[in-house]
C-alpha cells in the first residue's frame, strides 16, 4: 500500500497536500519516495539524491508512522 500524500518541509515545519501515487518528501538538497506498509506499521525511505552529474545513489531506510503522524 502506498500512502497518497505529498509534503514539503519549510522553515523546519511539514506541510501535507493530497497527491495520487506516492509521498515525497522534498528539501532543498534531495527528493525521497516513502511507501507505507501497514503490516509493520513503518514508512520505508528510499533516497534518491538528485546530482547535476545524474549519478544516482540509493538508501533504503525505515522510519516510525507517528513521526509523520500517518494513521
Amino acid at each position: 500500500m502506498i500512502i497518497n500524500q505529498f509534503i514539503h518541509v519549510t522553515h523546519g515545519k511539514i506541510y501535507s497536500h493530497i497527491r495520487m501515487s506516492h509521498i515525497a518528501h522534498i528539501t532543498y538538497v534531495h527528493k525521497c519516495t516513502y511507501i507505507f506498509l501497514p503490516f509493520s506499521n513503518m514508512i520505508y525511505n528510499s533516497n534518491v539524491p538528485e546530482l547535476i552529474t545524474h549519478s544516482h545513489s540509493h538508501s533504503f531506510l525505515r522510519i516510525p508512522v507517528e513521526l509523520y503522524g500517518i494513521k
